[in-house]
């Protein structure tokens, strides 16, 4: 009896024979390629393992030759898969069990991507149906594509043959199934159903991280969108769930060209991570491989137009390879680095990994294709999505609290700064004197940085101080006495930084406070000790105590700040704030207050100097002077305000007033005298200066050679390019320069001569015993000869007598101004004294 008789003799006699047969039988199919006998029960069957197989060198074989070859052979199917793979035949032999039905079957291809994909139905040696379904080759079909679906009819008692042409120089022809046509619709309607909830999340986080990341880190949204753009074009082709929305022909298309969009895809992906993951601040060296990579990847994509399929194919293996490589080491340094949202990141790109492995071995055979492996990169990719939501919240909140850490902690010092002392610093010390707790705020502050900018300069003189501050908080950080307190990022600190070189600790005194103080001094003239260039610095601290209940920390800082004031004035190292210290800040801060108010109320008024011609003793010019006249208190000398003005930045104000009366004054009056006005250092480092007055300048009509800006010789002056660049631009715009007090700063030669100022101010006491003291005649006619030799003009100051009169004169200088003509005068008496001259004349 033939086997297959025994087998249909087996299967009617016992309904237990019957599913051992059809587990042997199932079985068989899988060892070696046998014929496969579909029983009346018959729904599905998955071809995995072996199948005849024959490979041949040309693609349009006659197809009867094909058919009654004797070449053909049990193989594993990924016989076939391996670049540049020869074409392959297939040959598969049904058989219909004895039965009544007609069966409807289909042959499913799981594999959307070959080129050239061609089934031939046989019946008794005759071709009764063939169809292309490759990508190349496939008829455009005006209905949706939904894969690769050979459908036929298999009668009772009938014997096919199925032969299948498969050509990839890439994929594999498996996985293959065997469906009836319940089995055939069921499975449409499942993938649908199943790709439509996977297009639904796809397309929904898709877009809601793009929406998020464009409004949050801009640009790279759009880099985010096209890479999750080209990667869902991708799947397109690759899963066939592309027919849920686009036209066939747009699938073919995607299909054709997976390389570009895997380019795409990669380009785009490694644009996102160099914005998300900021890998030019946190990982420069492999953001220089990034960089290179994109530039790299065009030019392959490029290659590809020109080169064989079989080495596109290798070209585009190793990008992935190199690129998964390079994205998993970005990812890895960043999050090793600190930088807590790469985690999602990390995980989202191995997921992926992963995923992708899955279903490439799936497709190669390696692995048994099932639901979940042949899926496996779709799932890892809407993994990868939701991981990158995460992420996107996580860098948000990361970026939060990294703004909220800059704001609190110091940059330089590394140590909480003021901003932490004004806002949540006042919960924690109010907690701890709540308990009890007795305190003592100590100001500590170290005088002798600043003389050493012009030593070491700035960056030098911050290095070699950090590394003292870092030594001396190795100390402090160990000292029980000390308050300790919590930043938000969970450190503990023991100090505060609130200017340069100035530091805030809270002492718990219980016994010899003066010798806790004794040992902080000493920490800092230990570590002095370390640097020559540091041991000549000066510690004087001030505290207060803090009792309960407790004061406002700003008040508690005022009387600490008043402390070391004052122990800089009695030079003590340290020294209690005491009630008396409060007299003369208390008189200072009500003139800073009442000057407030005499700016709102115009109570400024400008004042006005005769300069005069000295060979004709004619008044040429005329210095600005700004005077306070209270309403209650009357005229407040400039002595008592101004310096005040300067230390709390009210002197930029004042200049602007005195600016705007001048400008006007000059405007009004129709004389041929020019204005000197004064400003300081501070007010050329206004950033609107220039535009002021410009617009000063432009609404009076005022020609602006007949404005001269006086600006003080010093320190401060010679050590700013900004303040040089803001000189040389005014005298551009045609203003004058004048360097009043000169001979009392510190300016250099080099410096007068880039200025090359069109006056010098030589200042009172270099004139006040003039007619007596040689030395004074001397410097006075060296600075004439320099002024000659810069072009500038002598402007001697504070001539009060005849015989200073005379000696100047005799030493050729060109200008006077003193009590001799006249003190600073209202601005209508000085038109008085104006006019007077010119009807003398």
């Amino acid at each position: 009896m033939g086997t297959a008789r025994l087998i249909v003799h087996s299967l009617k006699k016992s309904p237990e024979m019957k599913k051992a047969w059809l587990v042997l039988l199932l079985f068989a199919t899988y060892v070696s390629a046998q014929d496969i006998t579909v029983p009346d029960s018959f729904s599905k069957l998955d071809l995995t393992r072996y199948l005849e197989a024959m490979p041949v060198d040309e693609i349009d074989a006659a197809i009867d030759d094909i058919r009654r070859s004797q070449e053909f052979k049990s193989y594993k199917v990924n016989k076939s898969f391996n670049p540049g793979a020869k074409p392959h035949w297939y040959r598969i032999k049904i058989k219909a069990e004895t039965g009544n039905e007609i069966k409807n079957l289909s042959v499913l291809s799981k594999n959307g991507l070959l080129q050239r994909m061609d089934f031939y139905l046989f019946q008794n040696g005759r071709l009764i149906k063939s169809e292309a379904l490759g990508i190349d080759n496939r008829e455009v079909s005006e209905r949706f594509y939904q894969g690769v679906f050979f459908e036929f009819q298999l009668l009772p008692f009938d014997s096919l043959e199925l032969i299948i042409m498969k050509y990839d120089e890439g994929s594999n022809i498996m996985p293959l199934m065997l469906l009836d046509e319940k089995e055939a619709n069921l499975y449409k309607e499942n993938t649908t159903f199943l790709w439509g909830m996977a297009v639904s999340i796809l397309v929904v986080l898709t877009l809601y991280n793009s929406v998020i990341y464009c409004l949050n880190l801009g640009i790279s949204g759009v880099g985010y969108f096209c890479h999750q753009l080209s990667l869902f074009l991708l799947f397109c082709a690759i899963y066939g769930f592309g027919y849920l929305f686009l036209p066939d022909e747009a699938v073919r298309l995607i299909a054709q060209n997976t390389g570009v969009f895997i380019f795409s895809t990669v380009v785009f992906g490694l644009l996102f991570i160099r914005s998300f993951l900021d890998t030019k601040s946190r990982a420069s060296n492999l953001d220089k491989v990034i960089v290179s990579m994109l530039w790299s990847l065009p030019v392959l994509m490029s290659i590809g137009i020109f080169v064989e399929h079989d080495i596109w194919l290798l070209l585009i293996g190793v990008s992935l390879f190199l690129a998964f490589v390079l994205v998993l080491l970005v990812s890895i340094a960043i999050y090793s680095s600190g930088y807590k949202p790469a985690r999602f990141f990390l995980i989202g790109c191995v997921s992926i990994l992963i995923g992708s492995s899955i279903t490439f071995l799936t497709y190669t055979n390696v692995l048994a294709p099932s639901f979940f492996n042949i899926h496996a990169l779709v799932m890892s990719a809407m993994l990868a999505l939701l991981l990158m939501s995460i992420a996107l919240a996580d860098k948000l909140k990361y970026s939060e609290k990294a703004m909220m850490l800059n704001n609190y902690i110091d940059p330089d010092t590394q140590q909480p700064n003021k901003n932490y002392f004004h806002t949540i610093f006042q919960s924690q010390l109010k907690e701890a004197v709540e308990k009890g707790q007795a305190l003592i705020m100590v100001l500590l502050h170290v005088e002798g940085y600043h003389e050493l900018v012009g030593v070491l300069g700035s960056v030098e003189l911050q290095d070699r101080r950090n590394k003292q501050r870092q030594a001396i908080l190795e100390n402090i950080c160990n000292i029980p006495w000390l308050l300790s307190f919590k930043t938000p990022d969970g450190n503990t600190y023991k100090q505060i930084s609130t200017e340069v070189g100035q530091m805030l600790l809270f002492v718990k005194p219980g016994n010899n406070l003066l010798g806790k103080l004794e040992i902080l001094k000493e920490f800092w003239k230990q570590s002095g000790l370390r640097d020559p260039y540091l041991k000549g610095l000066r510690v004087r601290m001030g505290y207060v105590a803090v009792q309960y209940p407790m004061e406002d920390k700003e008040e508690l800082y005022r009387k600490a700040y008043t402390a070391f004031i004052e122990a800089q004035k009695q030079d003590r190292p340290y020294l209690e704030y005491q009630e008396r210290f409060d007299a003369k800040f208390k008189d200072k801060l009500h003139i800073l207050s009442e000057l407030k108010a005499a700016l709102v109320n115009d109570q400024l008024v400008i004042f006005m100097q005769p300069k005069l011609n000295l060979s004709s003793e004619t008044i040429e010019s005329a210095e600005v002077l700004v005077r306070w006249v209270h309403p209650i208190i009357g005229m407040i000398p400039p002595v008592k305000f101004i310096p005040l003005a300067e230390q709390s930045g009210l002197i930029h104000e004042i200049t602007k007033v005195v600016m705007k009366k001048a400008f006007g004054w000059l405007s009004a009056h129709s004389l041929d005298i020019s204005i000197s006005i004064n400003i300081s250092s501070l007010d050329l480092n206004i950033p609107n200066l220039i535009d002021f007055i410009d617009s000063l300048q432009s609404s009076h009509s005022i020609d602006p050679t007949k404005v001269i800006l006086e600006l003080t010789e010093s320190e401060e002056l010679e050590q700013s390019d900004s303040v040089l660049k803001t000189l040389l631009l005014l005298k551009k715009k045609g203003f004058q320069i004048s360097l009043d007090d000169f001979g009392t700063g510190y300016s250099s030669l080099i410096y007068i001569n880039k200025l090359r100022p069109d006056e010098l101010k030589i200042d009172r006491g270099f004139i006040s015993d003039i007619d007596r003291s040689h030395n004074n005649q001397t410097l006075v006619k060296n600075i004439k000869s320099m002024a000659e030799s810069l072009g500038s003009r002598v402007v001697v100051e504070g001539i009060e007598t005849s015989q200073e009169l005379k000696i100047v004169k005799e030493l050729g200088c060109d200008l006077g101004q003193g009590y001799y003509w006249s003190k600073p005068l209202p601005s209508d008496d000085f038109l008085k004294l104006f006019d007077h001259q010119g009807s003398q004349a």
